[in-house]
């Protein structure tokens, strides 16, 4: 019996050892990189409405592991592992404490990553225990996903992926309506053959929201072919689809939504610069309601561009836009656009001109055709010195072509109807930069924009005004602007000013300071309002700590009302820890 015994044991032995030589080669040739980081970070919350006071604090700390690398060989396999722990303690005034206790896990694993088919595994899971009363968005629960993936290559002229993805969250009170069902799958696709490139994606998702409250189904899909992309002559389509339903509170799901555009373009390039396009698009947007309601929208478009010198260029384009709608109403844009690109420099100056005329025309059937002229110019001069430039840009539009109102039922979706509801457009820029030595810079820039157009029989003109300034000076940056928005003649007249400055001083690679303030004063009938922002900020690293701070405060003022001010200061504290175990050759 002894002798049966030791028998077995030498067996075991020589097993084990047998088993351990062979593994020697096998973690010989592995290798891992190994992170453990840890972080504390202290948030205090205030708010005060109507003469009311209320403050949050929060102090949460945190620790995480993370491990990746390969087992043998990378092109064998490559794994990601990491787990992290969160404590946090919510002390809300007027309420008992909060406490916050998180937990996740996460890993993945790839494989044969240098042979035709390749394939990867995923998976996370994230418990939340809450003490006290729940607040926001966590709540009581556990979150799981897991991400599936095969990759299938054909030398350097086909690629394959596809993708699974799913995820759910189940809370612990049903009653937080926080439940989720996650998925999506992913087909994508790229094959080269000759001179002909084409790429395929297809996503398809489902998503269970709210504890059922809100469902959906979404679908999308599109084709891209290339023919000849690097040559004179080179032509490009592609189709795009979509289709969408939804139900709510675990109803029947809604009609299906369908959204198709498919699109053509021929190119073809006669000099270094000068090209024709030829281009076809069509769309349609169907709802299967009952009846079934339709837009369709058509496009053809020509242009040429022709080199007319070294410094000139000629353009052109003529183009047809149909929208076609369920209830057999009918509009159509026919358009033509001439215009010639000049420019060119003379010693330190630069000139550009460019004009441009149009002629756009709206056929609404049934309804008043109107028709007109527009024109364009814009003219750009900059002056160029040696360490400081000015800048001077000026455009002017004129189309006087309004589109009458009619009722179809259903916008034109996807249309260029709303080119030819501008009525007038002018703008004027002016850049000063100045540029001392390498890191010192200053630029001012004056922007004004105006444009008249009509909507819904009424005109209506905007205008917006910017100031802005920007100055570095070697580890400093400065930046402020204005900007005053206006509407005039819209039902709710407008009037918004907005200020901004912010600044920011890195010192040393180990220390930066930044802040930043925001102002906005609103104006409309009846009301106004003054909103103010601001935030500043510091990091410090040492060694390898990394400390920070940070304190933000909103206010908002309004007439009749309570004054409202938000505040929050945070600061923590961050270190991580790097080490590495075998050989390191991803």
């Amino acid at each position: 019996m002894f002798r049966d015994l030791l028998r077995l044991r030498t067996v075991r032995v020589a097993v084990a050892a047998g088993l351990a030589f062979a593994a020697i080669p096998v973690w010989a040739g592995s290798g891992a990189t190994f992170t453990l980081g840890l972080s504390a970070e202290y948030l205090s919350d205030s708010q005060i409405y109507s003469g009311v006071s209320a403050e949050r604090s929060n102090l949460m700390t945190m620790v995480w592991f993370g491990a990746s690398g390969h087992i043998m060989d990378p092109r064998f396999l490559i794994f990601d592992a990491s787990v992290a722990k969160t404590l946090s303690n919510q002390n809300i005034s007027g309420q008992p404490d909060n406490d916050v206790d998180e937990t996740y896990f996460d890993g993945s694993l790839s494989f044969f990553n240098n042979r035709a088919v390749s394939f990867e595994i995923g998976a996370g899971r994230q418990g939340t225990d809450i003490t006290g009363i729940q607040q926001g968005a966590i709540v009581d629960g556990v979150r799981e996903y897991h991400r599936y993936g095969i990759r299938a290559v054909g030398g350097q002229w086909f690629r394959l992926n596809l993708r699974r993805w799913e995820q759910s969250f189940e809370a612990d009170q049903p009653d937080t309506l926080r439940d989720e069902d996650t998925s999506w799958s992913e087909l994508s696709t790229q094959a080269t053959a000759g001179k002909v490139d084409a790429q395929l994606q297809l996503l398809w998702k489902e998503n269970d929201l709210f504890g059922g409250s809100l469902q959906q189904e979404i679908g999308t899909g599109r084709l891209d072919v290339d023919v000849n992309q690097t040559g004179k002559v080179w032509w490009h389509t592609d189709l795009i689809g979509n289709v969408y339903r939804s139900a709510r509170d675990h109803g029947e799901y809604s009609p299906w939504t369908t959204n198709y555009l498919f699109r053509n373009q021929l190119r073809h390039r006669f000099s270094q610069l000068g090209f024709w396009d030829l281009r076809a698009d069509l769309r349609v947007v169907r709802f299967e309601t009952d009846p079934v309601e339709e837009v369709i929208t058509g496009n053809a478009q020509a242009n040429v561009v022709v080199p007319l010198s070294r410094s000139a260029f000629f353009e052109g384009e003529l183009g047809y836009l149909s929208n076609e709608f369920g209830d057999g109403q009918r509009v159509t844009q026919p358009r033509a656009i001439v215009g010639v690109r000049w420019g060119k420099q003379y010693g330190r100056w630069w000139l550009s001109l460019y004009p441009r005329v149009s002629y756009l025309r709206a056929d609404p059937e049934d309804l008043e055709q109107e028709s007109a002229f527009g024109s364009l110019i814009f003219g750009a001069v900059r002056y160029q010195m040696a360490k400081s430039s000015v800048t001077f840009e000026a455009e002017y539009f004129d189309n006087q072509l309004s589109i009458p109102d009619y009722d179809v039922g259903i916008s034109p979706i996807g249309s260029a109807f709303l080119a030819g509801l501008d009525r007038r457009r002018y703008r004027g820029r002016l850049i000063f930069e100045l540029r001392p030595t390498r890191r010192t810079m200053l630029s001012l820039e004056g922007d004004y924009r105006n444009r008249v157009r009509v909507t819904n029989g009424l005109e209506i003109e905007e205008s917006i005004s910017r100031a802005q300034l920007n100055i570095a000076l070697g580890s400093v940056t400065i930046t402020g602007s204005g900007d005053r928005f206006e509407t005039i003649g819209s039902e709710i007249p407008t009037l918004t000013d907005v200020w901004q400055v912010g600044a920011s001083w890195g010192p040393t690679f180990w220390l930066m300071f930044d802040a930043f303030f925001r102002s906005e004063e609103r104006k409309i009938v009846d009301f106004a309002g003054t909103y103010n922002f601001a935030e500043a900020g510091v990091r410090f690293n040492y060694a390898k700590l990394s400390f920070y701070g940070r304190v933000r405060e909103q206010r908002i003022d309004e007439p009749d009302r309570e004054q409202r001010k938000f505040r929050r200061v945070w600061v923590g504290v961050r270190r991580l820890f790097n080490f590495r175990a075998g050989e390191n050759r991803r």
